[in-house]
């Protein structure tokens, strides 16, 4: 049994689902938390990233422009109309464009977009394509603000501490029992402010009641969002953004989240739309699923191929925030071996800001820290991609044949390249001629006609 299989296992026995205080059901608020944290101890992961439920980046000078912006036009600018409402975070921005909502700003004719980057960083604001965008940080900032208002009692405090005590132990969380109550009463006091902020300053303002909703599939407050678009009769559609696997917990669940009216529905989206369908015949998820592939990558692929001239000379590393300091130690140890050689090291948006995790690399050299840019441009100018569980390992298949290599784990369903356990391996695979080549067909990965696929869905009735 895999180690997600059994914690899928503890949700269903447990009938976790069930608990509910004044009809929210207190696992939605917490699942991501739970399952994360217990495969990051298992595995020794470090996080991938920082919590995104403090108060103190949304109060942060950097952010009153946005909102000034959102008031002045939302609030002021009443006559406005919008086709579409999208909620959505920085991490998808490559520059000007995006790589996984641009198709929707060019499709849709005026789509309203709800951006937040989760940090004290200035959002970046204005017209995208079609598209009008707008800081969702004015809305988590008035759901803290305005949750305060609404502190659960005595009753409630108790039944919450109860089951975050018991998730603890079912878990082997214990410790972080009072954390994860803390989050559920968060959860269970922001509905309110949530859906009064949607319902009266959002949806009037849009023709339709499809909404497009980053990462949905994760619990917490995409759970929350989910459930207050639900009750307010929209229809929640999440586009894939990354990698999906069958140790992915947002995108596994138990057989009994398959029946009809089962809880978990109305915190999850009705449907998902895929790269390929190969993605789905991985996941596990209540809802439906509509292949439309990635235009993004298509067109890159395309054009990157043909402008950018391949260095054998070059490695690139794909880091993440839960391997950073595996990865750090890789680089480390190609650098030093050959210090001709270049070696690329791109961080995942969401570990930028842990510096201390690889502040080593920046004295070095021949290596080069990226931080942000466009990743196709690093997969088509190297020769040798090393990595973990990343989309980029299954994306630089299209980019035609590379040597990938890739730090031996479960989160990886399809074998793109060859695999390594230790620095050394991978130091002799990297002198042996035929490693790294792998015998995936890119074909069920990254549909094709994306474009067409996404209009013929947007052209679906509701």
């Amino acid at each position: 049994m895999s180690n997600l299989a059994e914690l899928l296992r503890i949700e269903e026995r447990e009938n976790l689902w069930q608990a509910e205080i004044d009809g929210l059901h207190l696992w939605a608020a917490i699942r991501t938390t739970v399952l994360s944290e217990r495969l990051y101890r298992t595995f020794g992961h470090s996080r991938p990233a920082k919590s995104r439920r403090a108060i103190g980046p949304l109060l942060a000078p950097s952010k009153w422009s946005g909102y000034s912006a959102f008031a002045r036009d939302l609030f002021l600018k009443r006559a406005a109309r919008y086709s579409t409402l999208i909620f959505k975070d920085i991490s998808t921005r490559l520059g000007d464009t995006d790589r996984v909502y641009a198709p929707f700003f060019e499709l849709l004719p005026r789509p309203l977009v709800m951006e937040t980057n989760f940090t004290s960083a200035r959002p970046r604001l204005g017209k995208i394509g079609n598209a009008e965008v707008y800081t969702e940080d004015v809305m988590r900032g008035w759901v803290l603000l305005r949750g305060r208002f609404h502190p659960v009692n005595s009753h409630q405090r108790s039944r919450i501490r109860e089951f975050a005590h018991n998730i603890g132990h079912l878990y082997r969380l214990e410790d972080q029992s009072a954390a994860l109550a803390v989050r559920i009463a968060h959860f269970y006091t922001s509905y309110r402010p949530m859906r009064d902020f949607v319902a009266r300053h959002l949806l009037p303002r849009v023709d339709s009641r499809v909404v497009i909703a980053h990462a949905a599939s994760y619990s917490n407050l995409n759970a929350l969002l989910n459930r207050v678009l639900h009750d307010l009769d929209c229809t929640v559609v999440e586009p894939q953004h990354g990698t999906v696997h069958s140790e992915h917990f947002a995108y596994q669940f138990p057989e009994v989240c398959q029946q009809a009216g089962h809880a978990s529905h109305a915190y999850l989206p009705d449907v998902l739309l895929t790269f390929g369908e190969q993605w789905e015949r991985i996941i596990r998820v209540p809802y439906r699923c509509f292949t439309v592939g990635y235009a993004h990558l298509d067109r890159a692929a395309k054009q990157l191929r043909q402008s950018i001239q391949e260095d054998a000379n070059r490695i690139l590393i794909i880091s993440q925030g839960i391997v950073t300091s595996q990865m750090v130690q890789i680089a480390l140890r190609l650098a030093e071996i050959d210090p001709h050689r270049q070696i690329i090291f791109k961080l995942h948006p969401n570990e930028v800001v842990f510096t201390e995790r690889y502040a080593t690399l920046e004295s070095v050299a021949n290596v080069q820290v990226v931080r942000a840019g466009n990743v196709y441009e690093l997969i088509a100018a190297c020769r040798t991609i090393i990595g973990y569980s990343s989309t980029v390992l299954y994306e630089a298949l299209a980019f035609g044949r590379k040597r990938i290599f890739v730090l031996d784990n479960d989160a990886l369903d399809l074998e793109v390249g060859t695999r390594f356990q230790t620095v050394d391996q991978l130091v002799d695979l990297l002198g042996t001629p035929d490693a790294g080549y792998g015998e995936v067909d890119p074909a069920p990965l990254w549909a094709d006609q994306p474009d067409a696929r996404l209009r013929a869905f947007l052209a679906q009735p509701t």
